[in-house]
């Protein structure tokens, strides 16, 4: 389940979990719960960040992963996005 840039403002809260690539290498933000989304950050290997919708990933059929929606902090500012649920500890 997507959410609307408004309905993110009212979030508050998520799990905090910490980007786990198992090497060192960035994992790739998507706008979009899907690898054919586009890349519109990366982060490094341990960074923080809150997950907004853990109870409802979404399938990819793509590439066969799950994602879950994310909020973290870049530059001062917060910022939005979707990551393969894998990379924050989290399976299907």
């Amino acid at each position: 389940m997507e959410m609307s840039a408004d309905e993110l403002a009212g979030v508050t809260g998520g799990s905090l979990r910490y980007i786990n690539t198992g090497m060192d290498s960035k994992a790739q933000i998507r706008s979009a719960p899907s690898t054919a989304a586009g890349r519109q950050d990366t982060l490094t290997n341990g960074t923080p960040v809150d997950t907004i919708s853990e109870r409802n990933l979404v399938y990819d059929e793509v590439s066969g992963r799950h994602f879950v929606q994310i909020s973290y902090e870049k530059n001062g500012v917060t910022k939005y996005g979707w990551i393969a649920s894998s990379l924050v500890g989290l399976r299907r």
